[in-house]
C-alpha cells in the first residue's frame, strides 16, 4: 500500500466519522452530546468508518476504477450515502473465479439494519436515564423546587427568542397549577421539559450539588 493509498483510507474514515457524529447530532438533538457519549454511538461510529473503507476497497481494489485513488476517497466520503445504498455488481473474474456470472453486494441493506438496532438501544440508554433522573428527583425534591430549576434554565436558552422563553414560562406555570394531574406527574413533565430544553447534564449536576439533601417526607 502506497502513501496516497493510505491517506485515501485515513480520509475516508475522517469524513465517515464526522458524518456519523452529525447524523446523530440530527437524531437525537435536544439528546445529542448524551446520545454521542453513549457505547452505542461509537459503534454506530465505528460501523460507518469500516462500511466507508469497505466501499473504497471495492471500488479501487475489486472493481477497480481507473481515477486517483484520493479523488474516489472524497468521492466515497461525501458521496457516503449514496454509495452505501448502491447494489454492487462486481463481475466473478476480479475475484479470480473461474465464470462469467456477476453477483450483486448489498451493502445498504446491512448497514441500515446495523445503524437501525444501534440508534434504537443509543435511545434505550437515553430513555433509562431519563427516568433515573425523574426518579432521584420525585424522591427529593418538591414540585416549587423543580419550578424554581425549570425557571432559572431559561435564561441559558440562547436559541429561543423572547417570546418562546414567555411561552415556556407559561407551560411551567401551568403545569404547576394544574389540577388535573398528581404531584408526581408534575415533577416527572417539569423534569423532560428541563431535561428537553436544556439538556441531561443540566439536571444532572442540579442533584450532584444537591446531593447530600434527605428524601422527602
Amino acid at each position: 500500500m502506497g502513501t496516497n493509498d493510505f491517506f485515501a483510507y485515513i480520509l475516508v474514515v475522517f469524513i465517515c466519522a464526522l458524518i456519523a457524529v452529525i447524523e446523530l447530532i440530527n437524531t437525537f438533538k435536544s439528546y445529542a452530546e448524551n446520545a454521542i457519549k453513549n457505547r452505542w454511538a461509537w459503534w454506530s461510529v465505528i460501523i460507518n468508518c469500516l462500511f466507508g473503507v469497505f466501499i473504497l476497497y471495492i471500488m479501487t481494489t475489486i472493481i477497480d476504477i481507473k481515477k486517483n485513488i484520493i479523488v474516489i476517497a472524497l468521492s466515497v466520503g461525501f458521496g457516503f450515502q449514496v454509495f452505501i445504498r448502491t447494489n454492487f455488481i462486481i463481475a466473478r473474474q476480479n475475484l479470480g473465479m473461474a465464470s462469467d456470472k456477476d453477483f450483486t453486494i448489498n451493502v445498504g441493506w446491512i448497514y441500515q439494519n446495523l445503524q437501525d438496532f444501534f440508534k434504537k438501544q443509543i435511545e434505550k440508554s437515553l430513555m433509562k436515564e431519563k427516568r433515573q433522573l425523574q426518579l432521584k428527583v420525585r424522591k427529593k425534591f418538591s414540585v416549587e423546587e423543580i419550578k424554581h430549576l425549570a425557571l432559572d434554565s431559561l435564561p441559558n436558552l440562547s436559541l429561543y427568542d423572547t417570546d418562546q422563553i414567555e411561552k415556556f414560562k407559561e407551560y411551567i406555570g401551568g403545569v404547576v397549577n394544574s389540577q388535573n394531574i398528581s404531584e408526581t406527574s408534575k415533577l416527572s413533565t417539569l423534569v423532560n421539559f428541563i431535561i428537553d430544553k436544556a439538556g441531561i447534564d443540566y439536571i444532572e449536576d442540579f442533584l450532584k450539588k444537591n446531593k447530600k439533601k434527605g428524601n422527602k417526607n
